[in-house]
């Protein structure tokens, strides 16, 4: 895991930056507080199936070095409560210290690694995204049938791989109830609302930057989306 240092982000993206929606948040500086511990890749399957086969879950088909994905957000909870009971057991962990999925927050300042711009190398320029699909071979492209391994692109100055593309990261921020029209029925329904992040396999350029996010059902599995853990701290290193 990399340490992330607490400071001060620009979070969020200027109305004139190229892809940039309603919804995101006026670029603004914040300041980070507590550092955290970031997983330098996304969760293979292959640590994935640990937690499934502790919990005596059938292990999906798919070779174990692809990124996880296609689960549920209450899965990749259970996972990362999972792999802290297991390190407070083994006496490998400080019990102040716990594991969870990033805050949206936490996601964007670690994907910037100090970049106002909309990528952490930069801006760049549609339809094409050259820029962007050298860094990460999986990101802005739209010609990948699926996932591909780990950590095959270039880290960010940060030493985080995988950011902008390959599957996207479920944020740990809270569920929020909202109340949307049902598919089915047509009725008004409330659904357990969650944040995501980062791009996909399937993402065009503008949906890998650093301030793109995304609203999903909570209860529905998310084919293009996995995780990638941090190690909350109760004190900066």
């Amino acid at each position: 895991m990399v340490y992330i240092q607490p400071g001060t982000a620009w979070i969020g993206s200027p109305e004139d930056e190229i892809g940039h929606l309603v919804d995101e948040q006026v670029q603004k500086e914040i300041r980070i507080e507590a550092g955290f511990l970031a997983s330098q890749n996304l969760v293979a399957q292959g640590e994935y199936n640990l937690f499934l086969a502790a919990s005596s879950q059938p292990l999906p088909k798919g070779a174990i070095q692809l990124p996880i994905s296609n689960i549920l957000w209450d899965d990749a909870k259970e996972y990362c409560r999972w792999r802290t009971r297991i390190k407070h057991q083994n006496q490998t962990l400080s019990k102040r210290w716990s594991y969870d999925l990033p805050s949206a927050l936490q996601w964007e300042y670690m994907a910037r690694a100090g970049s106002r711009d909309a990528f952490w190398f930069g801006n760049d320029n549609p339809p094409e995204y050259k820029t962007l699909k050298q860094q990460d071979c999986v990101a802005g492209s739209r010609f990948q049938s699926g996932p591909q391994p780990v950590a095959q692109g270039t880290p960010n100055p940060w030493g985080l791989f995988d950011l902008y593309g390959n599957v996207s990261e479920f944020c740990g921020d809270p569920a929020r109830w909202q109340k949307l029209k049902s598919a089915s029925t047509g009725l008004n329904k409330n659904y357990r609302m969650i944040t995501i992040k980062g791009g996909h396999w399937e993402s065009d350029g503008a949906e890998c930057r650093s301030s793109y996010h995304r609203v999903w059902n909570a209860d529905v599995p998310a084919r293009v989306v996995g995780l990638r853990d941090v190690l909350n701290l109760s004190e900066n290193i």
